[in-house]
């Protein structure tokens, strides 16, 4: 009931009105890959683990920042229509351990997260969306492309790309909700 919808954000652009959000700061999903996060890891002097990034689905198999090319998923038995709207940009939160123990709620590495981010994947918001500063792209923003849905991790995901000329989700998803078309108001039963 406290949903939030999307167009009064800074994914309206991209947003379809009735996406809305309930628990994430900017959409409802955010889909990261494991090998996103492995490719991260090797520029860290310490690993951290996904859920240092909050995503919603983690998805396994496909190659690093693979996900940035995803028009849209459809997951497991049910087929869930997921689609996508933006990459997700990371502001300085990215930098607090979530996980229990010692450090938990600082910052072990300091700024290196957020820093090494920003060194190999801030992007220009022309072409990837509005980004509050200089903030890094990691993982997508998504939303469901249906009423309701149940994924189970072990689903099977199967993703749709967008092209090479699409340039970035955000600029694919843009141009898509710029082509949404619109009902003539010249009906065929109205006398000419």
């Amino acid at each position: 009931t406290d949903h939030r919808p999307l167009d009064h954000t800074r994914l309206a652009v991209v947003a379809s009105p009735s996406d809305s959000c309930r628990y994430q700061d900017g959409s409802p999903l955010s889909i990261l890959s494991e090998a996103s996060v492995d490719a991260l890891n090797r520029r860290l002097t310490r690993p951290v683990k996904a859920s240092r990034f909050r995503p919603n689905i983690v998805v396994q198999g496909c190659g690093a920042f693979e996900e940035e090319r995803w028009a849209g998923l459809r997951i497991g038995a049910e087929g869930v229509e997921v689609r996508t709207l933006m990459d997700d940009y990371r502001c300085i939160q990215v930098t607090v351990e979530q996980e229990d123990g010692e450090s938990c709620g600082k910052r072990p590495e300091g700024l290196e997260v957020q820093e090494v981010l920003r060194s190999f994947r801030a992007r220009p918001e022309s072409t990837h969306g509005p980004l509050p500063g200089v903030n890094a792209n990691f993982a997508v923003y998504a939303a469901l492309d249906q009423d309701s849905g149940v994924v189970r991790v072990g689903d099977r995901v199967v993703a749709s790309t967008i092209g090479e000329a699409a340039g970035s989700i955000f600029m694919h998803t843009k141009a898509r909700m710029d082509r949404r078309l619109v009902l003539s108001k010249k009906r065929w039963w109205d006398p000419a």
